[in-house]
């Protein structure tokens, strides 16, 4: 063994506010950030029968068609999570509430980024702009 061992009674208690980039449903969200789909172009990408929802089927073939860097567990864990009615289908309101989460986390983490780096002007006029 290498260096000391160190117990602990509990665990660390975690922030509600971080990403946790294992996540899935975060992971999902930061991909559609990165593509520039909004809440409604994934949808309609991924929603065949034009229902407005799509179930899990549709969902991971979807989602794969698009390349998504995630294993078939994952999509499934993501449909789980988004899927707040329990209807088997994830729906617009269930995709904006996701997509909520995700944002709210994501200023959080800019603005703790501000507080524990040196500012940069640009940034900090950003977030105050993001505000109004």
């Amino acid at each position: 063994m290498f260096g000391p061992v160190m117990q602990a009674k509990a665990a660390p208690e975690k922030e509600d506010e971080v990403i946790d980039w294992r996540d899935p449903v975060m992971r999902m969200f930061k991909f559609m950030h990165d593509k520039g789909y909004r809440v409604i172009d994934l949808l309609k990408r991924l929603d065949k029968d034009r229902s407005m929802s799509v179930d899990r089927q549709e969902f991971k073939i979807g989602l794969v068609a698009e390349n998504i860097p995630m294993t078939e567990h994952q999509l499934d864990q993501v449909v789980t999570r988004l899927d707040t009615d329990k209807d088997g289908e994830v729906d617009m309101g269930e995709l904006i509430r996701g997509e909520r989460d995700f944002r709210k986390k994501m200023k959080a983490r800019m603005r703790k980024m501000l507080i524990t780096t040196k500012p940069d002007p640009t940034m900090a006029r950003l977030m105050e702009i993001d505000e109004m």
